[in-house]
């Protein structure tokens, strides 16, 4: 069908502003629908046209436009994208919007839909979100916890602390502690109840150092994702992703984690790659070659989450559980020393190559740059080594969080 008209859609937790351009009309109509189901049936009613279709366009605002997009979703002739708040920022910046009202980001988005590259949005399934929900609660809980056991240390400290305090403080810890442990009972009921989860949570366990909680945290991240990501985009959207500062001859600054993506995902990785780094012999002969090579152990660390997160979404795509074989090799199969070892006096290097740019920085930099301690002036090895955590591999994509492209659209740029 063809498209006949473009809607944007502020969303708040009580109304939702919608600005709306038909394709014969030169004027746009604005107006307003509460936020909730009859507020829903009624924008439904007045988007949908017997033309054709209508595309609209909502920005990601945790949960508060989400039953709003599932009912767009399904109503016929209508088309909806769930667009990063980030992106849409950037247009307006790009066009030079300086008001801020509900009005005027409705018709913000509006333009967003018309000019921009329209990904339509597809819901995942209700086993899916209802997984996620329980994920991220028992996280919540989970730090609650944690504040209250810190509260307790301190009251614990003086003897002027009344009883009741201290009572209710341990009676709390205890309620969360069970809030916890049904959370994740929960959740591996509904992944016990889904074939698909079922079979993707046994491939994530087959790693050491993923358990039964941490597979289902991570598993309920990954399946919102849409099927056609490439492993580079979802670096980007868990936030692994570099964030390079180098601006001609004067700005060249450490590359650093943009860290611009999905934090559930990025805590859901940690224990498991530290547990790893720890129990699997290749996954530690990584670390400590990284280390070895003059990082730190926090950016190695991240280097493996990394790492791990490219080998769950070859699992996942394969079918097939995790080889430590595959994880990491030494660059010189030749090599009989242990990956990780101390290489003899004048053996070569098994560091990768130089790129043109970086041996000509260094050659620019001379002994004083490389021997002075100067933090803007790395040695070439430091610079060499950051195969890891400083290639440029931006995601490109659509980091809402929830939700697929729909099939035949053009899937998110890597």
């Amino acid at each position: 069908m063809s498209i006949v008209g473009w809607a944007g859609i502020d969303v708040s937790a009580a109304t939702l502003t919608v600005a709306l351009q038909r394709d014969d009309r030169r004027h746009m109509s604005c107006f307003e629908v509460s936020n909730d189901a009859g507020g829903h049936r009624k924008l439904c009613r007045r988007l949908q046209s017997k033309r054709g279709t209508v595309r609209v366009t909502l920005e990601s605002t945790s949960t508060y436009g989400l039953d709003a997009s599932l009912a767009l979703f399904a109503t016929p002739g209508l088309e909806v994208q769930v667009a990063n708040p980030r992106a849409v920022a950037h247009f307006g910046r790009a066009v030079l919007q300086r008001a801020k009202t509900d009005g005027v980001d409705a018709r913000l988005l509006l333009e967003y839909t018309r000019r921009m590259d329209f990904r339509a949005w597809v819901p995942p399934s209700a086993a899916v979100m209802e997984l996620r929900s329980v994920t991220r609660r028992r996280r919540q809980l989970v730090k609650a916890r944690t504040a209250e056991r810190n509260r307790l240390h301190a009251v614990a400290t003086t003897a002027t602390t009344p009883a009741v305090i201290v009572t209710g403080i341990k009676a709390t810890i205890d309620f969360l502690s069970a809030e916890v442990a049904a959370m994740e009972v929960h959740a591996q009921e509904i992944i016990a109840t889904n074939a698909e989860l079922a079979e993707q949570a046994r491939l994530l366990r087959s790693i050491k150092g993923v358990s039964y909680v941490s597979s289902a945290a991570i598993l309920a991240e990954l399946s919102v994702l849409p099927s056609d990501m490439t492993t580079r985009q979802w670096v980007a959207h868990a936030g692994l992703d570099p964030r390079p500062r180098q601006s001609g001859t004067s700005l060249n600054g450490r590359p650093r984690l943009s860290k611009a993506g999905n934090r559930y995902l990025r805590a859901a990785l940690y224990k498991p790659a530290q547990s790893a780094s720890c129990h699997q012999p290749e996954v530690k002969a990584f670390k400590d070659c990284l280390i070895e090579r003059g990082k730190t152990p926090l950016a190695a660390e991240v280097a493996v989450m990394r790492k791990l997160l490219h080998c769950i979404w070859g699992m996942l795509r394969s079918g097939t559980p995790f080889d430590p074989a595959l994880f990491w090799q030494p660059q010189h199969s030749g090599d009989q020393a242990q990956p990780g070892s101390q290489a003899p006096r004048g053996a070569p290097s098994a560091r990768r190559p130089q790129s043109s740019q970086a041996i000509a920085r260094s050659a620019g930099q001379g002994r004083r740059g490389r021997h002075a301690g100067s933090k803007t002036s790395p040695s070439p090895i430091a610079r060499d080594v950051q195969f890891t955590l400083a290639r440029s591999e931006h995601g490109g994509m659509d980091a809402t969080g929830v939700g697929r492209t729909r099939a035949g659209t053009s899937p998110p740029r890597g």
